[in-house]
């Protein structure tokens, strides 16, 4: 399974979603965010191979956004795009974990188009890169 197939789960449910399907509504979050996450580990990883930072502590997520920090890009914009989707995936990821964990932290649609059309920058971005 792909990064943009996660994604494209996500939006297959956001379009079949009704407004007050709050489950669903934290699902599609969920997969806009997974799918941004796969996407930019394999950029980082497979692609530019960039190193984890030492010591860090966190899970899976932490590490990402370690390579993220430890890049080796020279060129200034690319430099920006990188610090920008870090940026995005911490946005995201708090949006995840709340509709998750916090179930009395509403969700709306609103709050899933958001999601989307946040992960699909973060592809855009990672193109660029």
């Amino acid at each position: 399974m792909s990064s943009c197939e996660i994604l494209d789960l996500a939006k297959r449910l956001f379009y079949e979603v009704e407004q007050n399907d709050f489950p669903m509504l934290r699902n599609v979050i969920g997969r806009a965010y997974y799918s941004a996450f796969h996407k930019t580990q394999e950029i980082a990883v497979n692609k530019y191979s960039w190193p984890e930072k030492t010591n860090i502590k966190g899970g899976m997520h932490e590490k990402l956004y370690s390579r993220l920090d430890n890049h080796d890009l020279t060129d200034f914009e690319k430099r920006k795009t990188v610090a920008q989707i870090k940026s995005d995936l911490i946005r995201l990821k708090k949006k995840r974990v709340n509709a998750d964990y916090y179930l009395n932290i509403s969700v709306t649609k609103l709050d899933a188009d958001y999601c989307i059309r946040t992960a699909e920058q973060v592809n855009e971005r990672l193109d660029r890169i």
